[in-house]
């Protein structure tokens, strides 16, 4: 697929007045679809990655808890929208509310001013009930008795509640957001892969009223894979199916003629005998047996050919259905395998993701290392969980790999990257993951001194 054929993706990102202190200009390296992020703690890599992800999931109240004065997103078929801080919003009014500023193909521009309705009452109330420093006097009054000041409901929440609290205080009504807002956000799908990434929910727990268990990702992927290869068999089964079931009517009444010369049938023979080998030792399929072997064609009549042309085009298109989960797990196994020691990664239809070690003895993946979980599930997500020009956001992907593995990372993801067509934002510390691709990198630079 051409760049031109290709769904709109995000071009760039600006971000102004930054903890009131930083101005950054992010233009994504849309060619390479890898665009590395670099500096000094405390310029806000990890937030500015937050920020672009909450963005497109709508989720607005982040943008109330980091001081900017500009946020903006350009996308490559010229559509932008800037998120306005609280204090470029108001224009110093005593009025609360985001101001998102969108402009449209052919010059269009809307303002969506979002309102932030408040229920710091509540949170109050909470926060004095659990705390022996508190007593409210009044509706939206508290006395501190440290400091003997009165405190209002949102003093006492900004000052004594979690960030959470802070987040749950503060809502953002969306049910006018406008339409072209809306398919601004959901053109592109947003995908950020945070630091902690070793414990998740698992799904069937997401609904659940009582309290969520943390189990390991990658048992949790290693599930998911099982039900990604039963799917895929499934579709190739069904389609196999078919085609067995039309191949005599359409070898006696669809007017199949051609008869391929003895060199191409052994030609696409030799070709798929060694990619259902590779099929095979995947754990997709199990082994076929062939009507007749290539070295078998040349005493096969013109007639028999034919037949046997007919029976290869079939098996060739039952395979494509194979083609993309084949390509996405060999990539995950030739990868984890490449940096494992004294282990081995296979897939099972049955099991999904097992290890093993030097003597064959299954290796619990519970077992592995962080920095082995580390790099299993990254890259398990980013072939897996991804979906075609995403936008993927990737916090420091160095942890807990050794240097050796850092250093083999980035030829790693940009071939990822291209194979499934993502891009990629990737903040990192790590000069190793870099390497001698800094024409890969954005440099955020504090211009002010420690």
């Amino acid at each position: 697929m051409s760049d031109s054929e290709q769904s709109v993706r995000v071009e760039a990102i600006s971000i102004k007045g930054l903890f009131g202190l930083y101005d950054h200009d992010i233009r994504l390296n849309t060619a390479a679809r890898v665009t590395i992020l670099h500096g000094p703690n405390g310029v806000g890599k990890s937030v500015l990655l937050r920020l672009i992800a909450a963005f497109f999931d709508g989720r607005y109240r982040e943008f109330i808890v980091v001081p900017f004065t500009t946020f903006t997103v350009s996308l490559t078929d010229g559509r932008t929208a800037t998120v306005y801080g609280l204090s470029e919003a108001n224009h110093g009014s005593a009025a609360r509310s985001l101001r998102l500023i969108v402009n449209n193909t052919g010059s269009q521009q809307l303002t969506y001013e979002i309102p932030i309705r408040t229920t710091f009452d509540d949170i109050a109330k909470r926060i004095e009930g659990e705390s022996p420093f508190l007593s409210r006097m009044g509706e939206s009054q508290f006395y501190e008795h440290r400091t003997r000041q009165m405190l209002t409901s949102e003093q006492v929440v900004e000052r004594y509640g979690t960030a959470s609290d802070v987040m749950a205080a503060i809502k953002l009504p969306l049910d006018d957001e406008p339409d072209v807002v809306k398919g601004m956000r959901d053109a592109i799908p947003v995908q950020l892969v945070e630091t902690q990434r070793l414990l998740r929910t698992p799904r069937e727990a997401l609904y659940r009223t009582e309290r969520k268990s943390m189990i390991a990702t990658v048992r949790s992927y290693s599930d998911e894979l099982v039900g990604e290869i039963s799917r895929t068999l499934s579709r190739y089964g069904t389609e196999s199916q078919k085609l067995d079931q039309t191949f005599p009517q359409r070898l006696i009444w669809s007017g199949y003629v051609s008869t391929p010369t003895v060199e191409d049938l052994k030609e696409r023979l030799n070709k798929l005998d060694e990619q259902l080998s590779k099929l095979n030792a995947l754990g997709l399929i199990d082994k076929v047996s062939y009507p007749a072997q290539p070295s078998e064609i040349d005493a096969l009549e013109e007639v028999k050919r034919s037949v046997m042309a007919l029976y290869v085009q079939d098996t060739e298109n039952k395979l494509q259905f194979l083609a993309s989960l084949a390509t996405r797990i060999q990539l995950l196994v030739d990868s984890v395998n490449g940096k494992f020691r004294n282990k081995t990664l296979m897939v099972s239809r049955e099991r999904g993701l097992q290890v093993f070690d030097q003597r064959k003895r299954p290796v619990g993946l519970d077992a592995l290392s962080s920095g082995e979980q580390h790099e299993l599930v990254l890259w398990f997500d980013l072939l897996f969980n991804v979906k075609t020009n995403s936008l993927v956001l990737i916090d420091e992907p160095e942890l807990s790999l050794h240097v050796s593995w850092q250093k083999k990372m980035l030829p790693e993801l940009l071939e990822i990257a291209g194979t499934v067509r993502f891009d990629a934002l990737v903040a990192t510390h790590s000069p190793f993951i870099i390497g001698d691709r800094l024409d890969l990198t954005v440099s955020l630079d504090a211009d002010i001194d420690e």
